[in-house]
């Protein structure tokens, strides 16, 4: 169903085991390659993960502030959060993008005649109930090949036969030149095995008879106890969000975090025990990465920290210029309140016009001078309204006509002299 996902890890994994000639050394390396190909979406689930544990004492303040109004505090929260730029289920669905990855690798690992060896499907092919065989089948079947479980591992079991016996290779390479022998020994353990946790069924006679059914049984133990170590790691350099019941994201990740041992331990008793290889390779990588992320993040969070202190002091010293530049214009009494509507504004200086009238009809008169056509306004002559000029005052300059009569007098008397 998933083969387009399967088929290239198990193409990869087989690439892996030809460079180094080692089943558990190729497990390690895919999980080296399968982490530094996920790190960019670590990293940006870490990043989320730590910019929501550092917002946690503004989340606490603003549960005081609205305890009491769920929705008012869940629409503040959300307002931080966006300010922030905190996505709170990011780091959890980052978190599942490993999953797939170790399902195309289990599918590659209990089929590796198909997935990792690219061999058709119809050579090996199985069908139980009209009993049917591929040749691959058929041929190994009739050098002793048995297989009384599931059909489940029947190729892993078939390919662990076919490394026991290399006779069978030629006869194996006419119907196929894809196929070859894979040792799945890694330090003299079978990881094509499925261990077994039932310890008392053991044959405990000699230790070359215990050694290997412990070893297996040991290896999902040491593998759950990896996962719990970098989980208990991870908390320390990085704690977690308090759990939130409105905010299902951080309960999600606690969860998870904690119940990751334990589908380890399940998965590594279930599975063939190459299965625990590469979860417990890439646990001690998960702790390394946590580790040095975490460092990272530190710095580029305190770097970001002094970019936004300087900016609000900045911002505070505008602000506080502007509150005195505010202050200055009020004692001097031009301050104009930018926020006031063009209505007051209006309003205003229809009041500041009234009372310029009054006064000016209170030091000349309603009718000062004749020919006035507008007496509320001097400067304002029918309709229009600054004819004269906003500072125009009808008797700015005084006209005395004594001294006109004396000046006509004296002009005349000086041409009877000439």
């Amino acid at each position: 169903m998933f083969e387009f996902i399967e088929k290239p890890f198990g193409m990869l994994l087989m690439w892996l085991y030809d460079v180094v000639s080692n089943y558990g050394v190729a497990l390690i390396l895919f999980a080296i390659i399968v982490k530094v190909l996920l790190l960019p979406f670590q990293m940006k689930a870490k990043r989320g993960t730590m910019n929501q544990t550092r917002l946690q004492p503004q989340i606490n303040e603003l549960k005081k502030k609205h305890g009491a109004n769920k929705t008012k505090l869940n629409e503040e929260t959300m307002k931080l959060y966006k300010e922030e730029g905190v996505k709170p289920m990011s780091g959890c669905l980052w978190s599942l993008i490993p999953f797939p990855i170790l399902l195309a690798l289990y599918a590659a690992i209990r089929q590796p005649i198909t997935m990792m060896m690219g061999v058709a499907k119809e050579l090996v092919v199985f069908d139980e109930k009209a009993n049917l065989f591929g040749k691959i089948s058929e041929l190994l079947n009739n050098a002793g090949f048995t297989h009384s479980g599931s059909t489940t591992y029947l190729q892993l079991d078939q390919a662990r036969f076919i490394s026991d016996h290399p006779e069978l290779m030629d006869s194996l390479h006419k119907l196929s030149e894809k196929i070859q022998a894979v040792n799945f020994n890694f330090l003299g353990i079978d990881l094509g095995v499925v261990p077994s946790w039932k310890v008392w069924e053991f044959d405990w006679s000699s230790p070359s008879a215990w050694w290997p059914s412990l070893f297996l049984f040991l290896i999902p133990v040491i593998s759950a106890a990896a996962q719990l170590v970098s989980t208990l790691i991870m908390k320390k350099v990085n704690p977690m969000p308090q759990l939130d019941p409105d905010n299902p994201g951080t309960g999600s990740m606690n969860t998870m975090m904690l119940m990751m041992p334990v589908i380890s331990l399940l998965f590594g008793f279930t599975m063939p025990a190459a299965i625990s290889i590469y979860w417990f390779a890439g646990s001690v990588l998960q702790t390394i990465q946590e580790v040095v992320l975490t460092k990272h993040y530190n710095k580029v969070f305190e770097r970001e920290a002094e970019v936004k202190n300087e900016r609000r002091r900045i911002r505070e010293e505008e602000q506080e210029q502007k509150r005195l530049e505010v202050e200055r214009l009020k004692a001097e009494g031009a301050y104009v309140n930018p926020n006031v509507s063009k209505d007051k504004l209006r309003a205003a200086e229809r009041q500041e016009r009234e009372r310029k009238r009054a006064e000016w009809e209170k030091a000349h008169g309603t009718k000062a001078r004749e020919g006035i056509e507008n007496e509320e306004e001097p400067s304002k002559v029918g309709a229009r309204q600054f004819a004269r000029g906003r500072a125009y005052i009808p008797d700015r300059f005084e006209y005395d006509e004594t001294e006109t009569t004396d000046d006509q007098e004296s002009d005349d008397r000086a041409a009877e002299d000439e």
